[in-house]
């Protein structure tokens, strides 16, 4: 390979591949190689989007309008270096030649990992297809992989096929590779924080007619406040965000994680009753902070996983609900896995809520209600029901713990029984002249005040099924028709006033049988 302009020099050690799923948003990619003014191609890239693989480092653009946006970082163990990236048509001899990289960043010797590079680019393919090439250059030697002190890496973002411009109205953008003084209004004028988008944003009067989209371009780590106002939504689906957020009524943030070490990674703020939606795969939460927390409205969270330590990780304050849906909810102190403490409800669907030994499952106080349903309930007290007027209802498949109550609750686990503090209502039917019960009986209430009763068992019940038959009134015979009952086949007839029956069917037997 020749030397490159943006890195100086030539001959560097032979590029790795870079394994990067194409046309999408993508996390960290694959280490590059130690080279010192040499350039990467991407050589290693998956079908997708118009793009076609080709050997050498090379792919393939059918015809059409693109628009491409990718960033590259480093860090250096000594002295000052650079690093950038660049998209080049390797069939146009004048652009491989000048090798005009975007404008890297430079790195004081003082900083180990420095920010991200960045370029973005709108263009035309003609008729026939053009084969393309990523470009990586470094100034100095990279010698170790990137999280040690040294390294290099490289995210592709985002290509789409479409207009030779992507569609902004609206969207405000941020990345690593963005300063705050830039407008915000295109990829390549990012600013640099959330901070500086939003009051774009709130200077442009978001409303119903008038939303505005906090774009973030890039898989960075960021770590400030993100305060989301009304009929925004902060997207940074590839971006890990430290910090305690806000959302207000008909807001959004969707982030690959948040991080919280004390307060609340995100809170509902007091406002109106308006909806407001977290989506975040993963959130990891230490000492005593908190997950999510709505304090008026509603509130929809959805994730994969949420980690704690002594803090929480859903909570409702609101009298309204929140929603959420995460698969596993891990606690390794004391903390507590969902709660309310008002007189709203918390709806809550999950694969498991467990912990290390020493944490609450679900809390519930005031008045309030929760609905729940998860594979896997497992914490040292699976639930504390600590008001008289709170409520839980919960499906769980499998349950342990100290199970502690002073209100209602109602579950049902599969290893547990079924354990009901709280009325019970059951499908009864009173009769007054003869009757064939089917599966969906369950009571049976016949009075023979007026004429002879006869019932009719299900003809096709299931194995256990169970059934309850009284007759209030005998005045006239109040019978059950011909039946195998306890193995003898004949008329039961019912001997006296409020004499009951209950039966239930043996498969094993084919007969009914009286408890």
């Amino acid at each position: 390979m020749s030397g490159a302009s943006g890195g100086g020099g030539g001959g560097g050690a032979s590029p790795l591949p870079i394994a990067a799923d194409w046309a999408h948003i993508i996390p960290d990619a694959e280490l590059l190689a130690p080279l010192v003014g040499d350039y990467l191609p991407m050589n290693t890239l998956k079908a997708g989007s118009g793009v076609t693989v080709d050997g050498g480092g090379l792919f393939t653009l059918k015809a059409g309008n693109y628009a491409a946006i990718w960033s590259v970082g480093a860090s250096f163990s000594s002295g000052a270096g650079s690093v950038a990236a660049r998209l080049y048509d390797v069939t146009n001899a004048a652009e491989k030649g000048a090798r005009a990289y975007s404008v890297p960043p430079t790195f004081p010797s003082s900083i180990t990992r420095g920010p991200l590079g960045g370029g973005f680019a709108a263009f035309t393919v003609a008729s026939g297809g053009a084969q393309f090439a990523l470009e990586v250059s470094t100034s100095v030697s990279v010698t170790k992989t990137y999280g040690e002190v040294s390294g290099t890496r490289l995210m592709i973002i985002e290509i789409s096929q479409g207009g030779a411009v992507p569609d902004r109205e609206n969207a405000i953008f941020v990345g690593k590779h963005g300063a705050d003084t830039n407008d915000g209004l295109t990829p390549d004028k990012a600013k640099l924080t959330f901070g500086a988008a939003i009051a774009v944003a709130v200077a442009l009067t978001p409303s119903a007619s008038n939303r505005f989209a906090l774009v973030c371009v890039d898989a960075g780590d960021y770590a400030e406040n993100v305060a989301v106002p009304s009929w925004c939504g902060a997207s940074a689906p590839s971006a890990k965000i430290t910090g305690n957020h806000t959302v207000t009524d008909n807001s959004l943030i969707h982030s690959f994680r948040l991080i919280a070490s004390s307060g609340v990674a995100v809170t509902k703020l007091i406002g109106g009753t308006g909806d407001a939606v977290v989506v975040c795969p993963r959130m990891i939460l230490t000492g005593s902070a908190g997950g999510v927390v709505c304090l008026s409205g509603a509130m929809n969270y959805t994730g994969e996983s949420i980690e704690l330590v002594n803090g929480f990780g859903i909570g409702n304050l609101s009298t309204d609900a929140i929603h959420a849906s995460v698969d596993l909810i891990y606690i390794t102190g004391t903390g507590i896995g969902i709660g309310i403490s008002s007189s709203g409800e918390l709806e809550y669907t999950g694969t498991e809520i467990r912990d290390d030994g020493a944490g609450v499952g679900i809390l519930v106080a005031s008045t309030g209600v929760v609905n729940a349903s998860l594979a896997r309930l497992d914490c040292a007290t699976a639930y504390n029901v600590s008001a008289a007027g709170a409520s839980l209802r919960l499906v769980a498949a499998r349950m342990s713990g100290t199970q502690a109550s002073v209100g209602s609750v109602r579950y049902l686990s599969t290893d547990g029984g079924i354990d009901i503090n709280g009325p019970v209502c059951m499908l009864l039917t009173s009769v007054a002249a003869d009757y064939a019960m089917t599966n969906s009986n369950y009571a049976v209430s016949a009075s023979g005040s007026a004429a002879a009763v006869e019932i009719t068992l299900p003809t096709s019940p299931r194995h256990g099924q169970i059934v309850k038959l009284k007759a209030v009134d005998i005045t006239n015979a109040v019978t059950i028709a011909s039946v195998a009952i306890d193995g003898v086949t004949g008329v039961y007839t019912f001997a006296s006033k409020d004499d009951s029956l209950i039966l239930a069917w043996n498969n094993d037997r084919s007969t009914w049988e009286i408890y």
